[in-house]
């Protein structure tokens, strides 16, 4: 069976769509990750905040911050290439 062009175009934009959405979905959950405001909700109610629940808060959103980052650069890399390989296969 041998596709044609039109059909090609529709397939190769859907995955190539597929490939975005998956990556600016992981993006967007690390970015929007309430997990840090829920498990410390209970200690700004008070008017100081302990040393150790600051150290605390600053490690989680370092782990974060380096989740996020490994992630931008890894998964750009792994979608370009996934991108040209979609290309190349659908023309």
């Amino acid at each position: 069976m041998k596709l044609t062009n039109n059909t090609k175009f529709y397939i190769r934009w859907f995955m190539i769509l597929l490939v975005t959405g998956v990556y600016l979905g992981k993006i967007i959950l690390i970015a929007l990750d309430f997990g840090i405001t829920i498990k410390y909700k209970g200690s700004f109610y008070d008017k100081s905040v302990p040393a150790e629940t600051c150290r605390a808060i600053a490690e989680l959103y370092e782990g974060y911050f380096d989740q996020l980052l490994a992630v931008s650069f890894g998964g750009a890399i792994i979608a370009i290439v996934l991108i040209l390989i979609i290309f190349k296969k659908l023309r």
